[in-house]
């Protein structure tokens, strides 16, 4: 057994005996799908209030449609980048935003 599987065990045990009753009794009876459905209603209960959720709903559809020609926009932007560089530079940044945050999910349901 490794180091660091010990010590997680050892602390796993400390906290056990630390807990009351009642508790101890969930925390042995809860199973690993139990704590996925939790998360997974946490989750879209925050989506159903988060001002950010809502917004992103809004603005997904046109960040979408840039996507699509943000290849041709980097290219018209380089050639006369004042005035308009610091604009795309902005929605630029909110594509790859985007597109991260589509990844994370995408890992979240490969993993569980």
């Amino acid at each position: 057994m490794s180091v660091i599987s010990l010590i997680h065990k050892a602390a796993l045990q400390k906290y056990n005996e630390e807990l009351p009753p009642e508790e101890k009794f969930r925390f042995i009876a809860t199973t690993v799908n139990d704590v996925l459905l939790d998360v997974q209603h946490l989750e879209k209960q925050q989506a159903l209030f988060s001002k950010t959720r809502r917004i992103s709903r809004r603005i997904d559809p046109f960040i979408k449609f840039l996507q699509r020609y943000a290849m041709a926009v980097d290219t018209l932007v380089q050639f006369d980048p004042q005035p308009s560089a610091v604009a795309w530079g902005c929605l630029r940044f909110l594509i790859e935003v985007r597109k991260s945050t589509v990844f994370v999910q995408i890992l979240r349901k490969r993993l569980f």
